[in-house]
């Protein structure tokens, strides 16, 4: 659920919409956030009083699904099997 949050307040767009964009956009997406990891990472690394580890995992867990997620209408190569009498 942090994850949400996190990718809301960095990206002012809802986890569940980005994980429905496809092509470009889904791109852009990631990228968006591949850049908030990156800043909050720095900010670790120069020790600022703002940086917040729990952000900084929620991002990567944010992240992760939507690379994880398959684009709508995509078949990643998978056939169905049909249910067995």
């Amino acid at each position: 659920m942090q994850e949400r949050a996190a990718y809301f307040l960095s990206c002012g767009m809802e986890l569940g919409d980005a994980q429905m964009l496809k092509g470009r956009e889904r791109a852009l997406a990631q990228l968006r956030l591949e850049r908030a990891i990156e800043r909050e990472r720095l900010k670790g690394v120069r020790q600022h009083w703002s940086y917040d580890l729990n952000r900084h995992i929620a991002l990567k867990q944010a992240l992760d699904l939507i690379k994880g997620a398959p684009e709508p209408n995509s078949h990643d190569g998978l056939m169905r099997h049909s249910r067995r009498k």
